[in-house]
């Protein structure tokens, strides 16, 4: 890793607060309801997909069955789906393609040494009877992984939230870096049975904060194809992207107005409604629950979120980065890779133009925190 530092006397205090270059609308608030507790057979709901009538199938979490269960909204089980020849690693979230098939996510990966990184994808259960079904199996591993765990300052190959669109399965990281970096990456593989390797195609700055910034599920609204990713704090809705460049385009954040407790599970049931629900605590015999949750702009609620713009401008010459920012004051700078590692840092008093070491060619990400503001920013280099 490249470091870059330069040390000014200059007294800065950290502020709270999060802007990216992705406007976000003030006032959007994310409102759940509890529909009904589930039922004590799933101990630890961590993926669910959206069945007829307001149904769900969901699952539980690692070590537990190789099992998915139906669950109606009063919270009784109604249909319960062994996959025979699979086994409960740890799942982490539910996909549907776009035949109905589900996927299932084997690559809950707390510790980042796994090496046995699964997905398995199952015939639409809502179209047949059966209590038991084989699936088809895929093995992976991540292009950017190298050690088994890596440095703790890149833990950042955890994926609990997995959907599908087109012919592809893509897949969020959910950060344990230390120190926190904030980002979740993205990674994509094709919809199909086989061995292969997950390509990091790219990455997000979520939020500083750990509550707010790490992804825990993902679900595509099929109609409108906006991507939602949740965290304990906020959903993130990605909308008008070119492709499936997800990031590349607009972004709203809504924010939870109550308290969530461990939620690991989100499913589209139209444009604005979500069905969500958490884990609970198995050791103190508490069950998890299903949530409603409303998307909608509250003008009561005030935005955590900064709304403010960045430009920057690199020159052909690749020597430095021209910055744009509504006030000249002083900043501090920090720029990332898209795998999240901090190559360059530095306080400056004068934030419109930043020299930048020799870096390879790629993308990177700048944040800037001034004046109780923090910025951040996507450029290639």
């Amino acid at each position: 890793m490249i470091m870059y530092q330069i040390k000014l006397k200059l007294c800065w205090v950290l502020l709270l607060g999060s802007v990216c270059n992705h406007v976000a609308a003030q006032g959007l608030v994310a409102t759940q309801r509890k529909i009904c507790d589930l039922p004590s057979v799933v101990p630890e709901s961590s993926g669910i997909v959206m069945s007829a009538n307001h149904l769900v199938w969901t699952h539980s979490d690692s070590g537990d069955p190789n099992v998915l269960w139906k669950v109606d909204t009063l919270g009784n089980v109604v249909r319960t789906l062994r996959i025979q020849n699979a086994l409960n690693t740890d799942w982490e979230d539910l996909a549907r393609d776009q035949h109905g098939n589900i996927w299932i996510n084997d690559a809950g990966n707390n510790g980042q040494g796994r090496r046995d990184l699964k997905m398995y994808r199952i015939q639409n259960p809502d179209s047949h009877s059966l209590d038991t079904v084989q699936a088809i199996l895929m093995n992976f591993s991540f292009e950017d992984q190298t050690a088994f765990p890596p440095p703790v300052t890149q833990h950042n190959f955890d994926i609990e939230a997995i959907s599908c669109f087109a012919d592809s399965l893509y897949l969020f990281t959910k950060d344990r870096s230390t120190p926190f970096t904030g980002y979740t990456k993205m990674y994509v593989l094709p919809a199909d049975s086989g061995n292969y390797i997950a390509r990091l195609v790219d990455s997000f700055f979520v939020d500083a904060d750990a509550q707010r910034g790490r992804i825990t599920a993902a679900d595509i609204d099929t109609s409108t194809g906006t991507l939602a990713l949740l965290t304990r704090a906020q959903i993130l809705c990605f909308y008008n992207y070119p492709g499936t460049r997800f990031f590349s385009g607009s972004v709203n954040r809504y924010a939870f107005q109550g308290r969530v407790d461990q939620v690991e599970a989100l499913a589209f049931v139209n444009g604005n409604t979500l069905y969500m629900t958490d884990e609970g605590s198995p050791a103190n015999n508490v069950n998890g629950s299903l949530y409603e949750v409303k998307l909608s702009q509250s003008v009561h609620v005030e935005d955590q979120l900064w709304q403010a713009k960045l430009r920057l401008h690199v020159p052909a010459s690749r020597g430095g980065i021209h910055i744009f920012l509504p006030e000249n004051q002083p900043a501090y700078i920090s720029i990332k890779n898209m795998q999240g590692v901090e190559v360059l840092q530095t306080i400056t008093e004068d934030p419109t133009y930043l020299t930048l070491p020799m870096l390879p060619a790629g993308m990177y990400y700048i944040q800037i925190k001034q004046n109780g503001r923090f910025y951040a920013a996507k450029f290639s280099y």
